[in-house]
């Protein structure tokens, strides 16, 4: 079974991945763990029907790289919307009293998203720069993220090795292979959450699936251009909501994504 790192907490929560410690020989910086600590958010995007009520959506880790930019993943993106909550609670966004930010939205078609939001500034955000590093067999990496909806939870893991992916083996996912796959647990909780390399600090992905009844994670490398990324770092210009989602008494909106495999 293959599961993308999403759930619907309102009913959704997105998929996190728990690993084993990390066993390199180097460590980064304090300082640059506490920045990049500090970086990390929690993203919800819900869309309401004309009554106000959610019918879609879901919540996700994102890294700040930007003082209005996140990264994070793709398939954590709900087209009806271009509101973005940051850092707010369930119980909040359900009573529709938290804050929400205009964003304008880029991808790099390997389950990857920049949002660009409107007035918002990050007091910390990582230097962040294309193109970043392809994981490796074997790197040590860590992260944080919201294993079952609590967040700011720090984990390690390692690199295992690489699946084979084509889109169709997954239509809803905007990604090619290959598709590396790294050591688990996952839970419910931090799908987008960025990885980073134990040595160097660097970035090398951003969390999408768990296997296996979440004992690995998958994720893709980040392919995103420079001038992606500098024109998401650019003050956002004036946004457009898009239409409401269709009424579909059959849809579940808050369905969790599965694939066997």
């Amino acid at each position: 079974m293959r599961r993308i790192l999403v759930s619907l907490s309102l009913v959704l929560v997105f998929l996190a991945t728990s690993v084993s410690p990390a066993f390199a020989h180097k460590e980064v910086k304090n300082k640059l763990k506490q920045l990049q600590h500090a970086s990390y958010h929690e993203v919800t995007m819900v869309d309401r029907n004309s009554d106000g009520k959610i019918v879609g959506g879901g919540t996700c880790s994102a890294m700040a790289i930007g003082p209005h930019t996140l990264i994070l993943a793709e398939h954590c993106n709900d087209g009806y919307t271009n509101q973005v909550y940051v850092d707010a609670s369930i119980p909040d966004i359900k009573d529709n009293t938290a804050r929400t930010y205009s964003a304008e939205k880029s991808f790099d078609h390997q389950d990857h998203m920049l949002l660009d939001l409107g007035q918002i500034t990050f007091p910390s955000y990582i230097p962040f720069k294309a193109p970043t590093a392809t994981p490796r067999q074997g790197e040590h990496f860590y992260y944080w993220g919201s294993p079952n909806g609590t967040p700011d939870q720090y984990r390690e893991g390692y690199i295992t090795g690489t699946a084979p992916f084509e889109h169709s083996d997954d239509p809803d996912i905007d990604a090619s292979g290959p598709l590396y796959m790294a050591s688990g647990p996952a839970q419910p909780g931090d799908s987008g959450s960025m990885l980073f390399d134990s040595e160097t600090g660097k970035p090398i992905g951003i969390l999408t699936y768990g296997f296996a009844d979440g004992m690995f994670v998958g994720i893709f490398p980040i392919q995103f251009t420079q001038a992606q990324v500098d024109q998401a770092l650019r003050p956002i210009g004036v946004t457009v909501e898009p239409a409401q989602r269709p009424a579909d008494p059959e849809t579940n909106p808050f369905r969790v994504f599965t694939l066997s495999r």
